[in-house]
């Protein structure tokens, strides 16, 4: 009778359905990222630290973040700050803040001391969390989704990137922008798909305010490779055909400069009346010939060394481990998953390769002369942390081959 039993039971009622209630089996990967990040930034949730490490956040972002969130408060939009260099813009200013969420609602109901610490803290919770979310989306089980989504928190909240918002606040808003992109492409009713892709331009919204400059490219591009391969393979598969695939991707080019209007126009309207509007080559020109080359700070064709990824292997730092590194490359094996394995590794190679600096020794000559490319110029090395996203991705789809792995 037992034997005829364990034969007959559905392989899903053993295990874990009769030893844990499904709510703990549904938050158990997101209490572990949100836990893990809160034990690696106790000092700021809990002890009250505000870190002078990085030079700009007690000079810099808190004084300009809790204007942006008092003033708001308030029940005012502040488009001029008059309390610098005699007036200057604010609300168009990239690095006011205006239309980020975070720091909008957290300074604006938090002391300014506290609303820094948990913005700090919030960031690596929400690039967690998204990537679980993007995951899971994809099909991905709760396991490898959960590692997924530690391979994107941890390396922020143990290093510190931390503390490097701008790009903090990349890495937190990217994955959840995928995550919503993946929604949008795969919902079936059209007002949930709109719905999904507005979420996803509102992401990217996010993206721009926190970081309109190399930050806002590698956003763009993990987007777009994400695109590329759903809308390729949905067709290959012939879950939808070309012309229904043209005309998804047509609304969602459509849509993310549409719901982001408030944060677009302000701010290009402002750039030519900006010294940045005369480009980096020129500024670091002009450094040169009024200071006699004694201009210190203005980082320009700054890239990384080739073994830089290994540093992730690394502690402390971006640690992400030997295991989870080594598991990275199993995505390539994983059935029904190759595609976005392959899409996130192209993705993560074009990083490395632009943030290494004999590329950019080398592109300097035919890119210094345009805007555009003293932009890129400006720091390659920043081209690392789209390397970062495409490594997360990679580890949870190679921990998802791994756990299905008969051998």
């Amino acid at each position: 009778m037992l034997r005829r039993m364990a034969t007959t039971t559905p392989p899903s009622a053993v295990g874990r359905g009769s030893l844990w209630p499904s709510w703990v089996v549904i938050l158990a990967g997101p209490a572990l990222i949100i836990g893990l990040v809160l034990i690696i930034l106790r000092e700021f949730a809990f002890r009250g630290l505000v870190s002078t490490q990085q030079p700009d956040i007690l000079p810099f972002w808190l004084p300009t973040y809790c204007l942006l969130g008092k003033t708001l408060a308030a029940g005012h939009i502040l488009a001029w700050n008059p309390h610098v260099m005699a007036g200057v813009p604010f609300a168009a200013d990239p690095q006011s803040g205006w239309g980020a969420f975070a720091p909008m609602l957290l300074f604006g109901a938090l002391s300014c001391g506290a609303a820094m610490r948990w913005y700090i803290v919030l960031q690596p919770i929400l690039g967690g969390l998204g990537m679980y979310g993007f995951l899971r989306s994809e099909g991905l089980s709760r396991p490898s989704a959960t590692a997924g989504g530690l391979a994107m928190a941890m390396p922020v909240a143990g290093s510190y990137l931390s503390l490097n918002l701008p790009f903090a606040a990349m890495l937190a808003w990217t994955p959840v922008m995928l995550g919503c992109a993946s929604r949008a492409l795969r919902a079936g009713p059209w007002r949930l798909r709109i719905g999904w892709l507005a979420a996803t331009a509102v992401a990217w919204g996010q993206i721009a305010s926190a970081s309109m400059s190399d930050g806002l490219v590698i956003g763009t591009g993990a987007l777009l490779v994400y695109g590329v391969v759903r809308i390729s393979t949905d067709i290959r598969l012939r879950r939808r055909t070309i012309r229904q695939a043209l005309g998804l991707a047509g609304l969602l080019i459509l849509v993310l400069p549409l719901v982001n209007l408030a944060i677009l126009i302000p701010r290009f309207a402002y750039l030519p009346r900006t010294s940045i509007g005369l480009g980096y080559h020129r500024l670091a020109e002009l450094s040169a010939r009024l200071t006699g080359d004694a201009t210190s700070g203005l980082v320009y064709g700054t890239g990384t060394g080739t073994t830089w990824p290994l540093r992730m292997s690394l502690s402390p730092g971006m640690y992400l481990g030997g295991g989870v590194m080594a598991l990275s490359f199993a995505g390539f094996w994983a059935r029904g998953r190759r595609s976005l394995a392959v899409g996130f590794a192209l993705f993560g190679v074009v990083c490395y390769v632009l943030m290494l600096q004999a590329v950019a020794v080398r592109l300097r000559p035919p890119l210094a002369s345009s805007t555009i490319g003293s932009f890129y110029l400006h720091d390659p090395s920043r081209f690392r942390f789209g390397l970062t996203i495409a490594i997360a991705v990679l580890a949870g789809l190679g921990v998802e081959d791994w756990l299905r792995a008969r051998t």
